[in-house]
């Protein structure tokens, strides 16, 4: 990538793509040249790989562009499914090469936490990573932005009881909570919240963006962080 198309992304860009896919549903959400805006979500039991490219051909088309037009790509780098953020890294890349744009990786936690706190709240992101663990992160929540306190791990339950002690909000799903194996302290409001969602990506990557953040492929890096639990089976 040259330091003139950089730069068109860093200023304006034409065409902006956020991909999420860490967890299904996954989920798509485009601005074009003018602002205009389109997200979608895909079926449950629709796989990421066969069906993101062609959704994403209808959201482009949807807010005037033409994938020509692409400049930045963000992608939600999890913590998540293995094979989701496979996908998710690897369809950012083929549309980096194909159109020449930009890309930007952003935990999928952040975009978790925009979307469940309010400007001037803390609060804890709280996942059932599987296999007795749990992936959790702490943020502070301002106008535009999430600040994260405690950035995304893979704890066993006991540790995530410790740290989510003195935190305000817990931002978790009913799995994480039943794989907690233990009531969250009293004090605690805990909020449901859906999975993180392409729309909340893509404010906050043109925020960073905004901000100066890195560009590049090193961005992409997924978070796996659950330790790997291979299966041997018998024969």
């Amino acid at each position: 990538m040259t330091d003139t198309s950089r730069e068109k992304a860093r200023e304006a860009p034409s065409l902006v793509v956020a991909l999420e896919t860490s967890t299904r549903p996954a989920s798509i959400a485009v601005q074009g040249p003018a602002g205009q805006r389109a997200a979608l979500t895909l079926e449950e039991d629709r796989r990421h790989a066969s069906d993101l490219l062609g959704a994403l051909g209808e959201l482009v088309e949807r807010v005037g562009a033409i994938p020509s037009d692409l400049d930045l790509v963000i992608a939600g780098t999890g913590p998540g499914s293995y094979t989701g953020l496979r996908v998710g890294a690897s369809t950012a890349l083929g549309l980096m090469r194909g159109a020449g744009a930009e890309v930007l990786g952003l935990p999928s936690f952040d975009a978790i936490a925009a979307d469940g706190l309010a400007a001037g709240e803390r609060g804890a992101v709280l996942r059932n990573a599987f296999g007795g663990h749990l992936y959790l992160a702490v943020y502070e929540r301002s106008e535009d932005e999430v600040l994260p306190l405690v950035p995304p791990r893979c704890l066993q339950p006991a540790e995530s009881l410790e740290l989510i002690a003195d935190v305000p909000v817990l931002l978790a799903d009913g799995a994480a909570l039943k794989a907690l194996a233990a009531a969250p302290p009293a004090a605690l409001e805990v909020r449901q919240t859906p999975r993180a969602k392409a729309e909340h990506l893509l404010d906050l990557g043109l925020t960073r963006l905004g901000a100066g953040a890195r560009l590049g492929t090193e961005t992409l890096r997924p978070l796996y962080l659950r330790p790997y639990d291979a299966k041997v089976r018998r024969r």
